[in-house]
């Protein structure tokens, strides 16, 4: 199935990084029945992002992606997007300042809005970064994944909000994807992803 995507229509000229903004979209894969009931969310892109023009394609978002399709294989055909707060690359995968994110959230808080009349579900905010965007809480990734926050704003009232792991996490500390045998700590990202999909 090939990807469709929300074109970042940014204004904001005043942005430090606009004039090398790489203008990140939002893209998403509908469902049979033409919904998307997920939304997964990073911090920024990376070179690989940047190089394609499209989110979570460089190492990070394979193995996201095989995250998913394994839940796919265990539930359902869902429709799933991806996006994140800031649609530029930051130096070095550097964490977006808080500036950065008020002037990228509008675009990503409108791309949210038409998602929920396709069929929104949930959001799920990929590492602490993306849960500090999306949610009010000081609490740990490890105190704060897995439960269920709401984000909410006029253009489309209220949205479950279950924070996770990023995949990076796991990256980095070289842990195999293995479906037949998981690690603990990517079962629960799996886990808290099924959760967002039943909500």
């Amino acid at each position: 199935m090939k990807p469709r995507h929300i074109q970042c229509a940014c204004d904001k000229s005043e942005c430090p990084v606009y004039s090398k903004c790489c203008f990140l979209p939002t893209e998403y894969y509908e469902s049979p029945g033409g919904t998307v009931e997920l939304l997964v969310v990073g911090q920024g892109g990376g070179k690989d992002e940047r190089k394609k023009g499209r989110p979570f394609i460089g190492p990070a978002g394979h193995r996201l992606r095989n995250q998913l399709r394994y839940i796919r294989r265990q539930t359902r055909h869902f429709g799933v997007a991806f996006s994140n707060t800031i649609r530029d690359n930051p130096k070095n995968n550097r964490v977006p300042t808080d500036e950065e994110v008020e002037l990228c959230l509008p675009y990503l808080l409108k791309d949210i809005a038409w998602l929920k009349k396709k069929g929104l579900k949930a959001i799920v905010p990929l590492g602490r970064a993306a849960k500090s965007a999306l949610v009010q809480s000081k609490g740990t990734m490890a105190n704060d994944r897995g439960r269920v926050f709401y984000l909410f704003d006029d253009l489309f009232g209220s949205v479950p909000v279950i924070p996770t792991y990023h995949p990076s996490y796991f990256l980095f500390k070289h842990i195999t994807f293995t479906p037949k045998n998981f690690h603990d700590m990517e079962l629960l990202a799996i886990g808290d992803i099924m959760r967002a999909l039943d909500m």
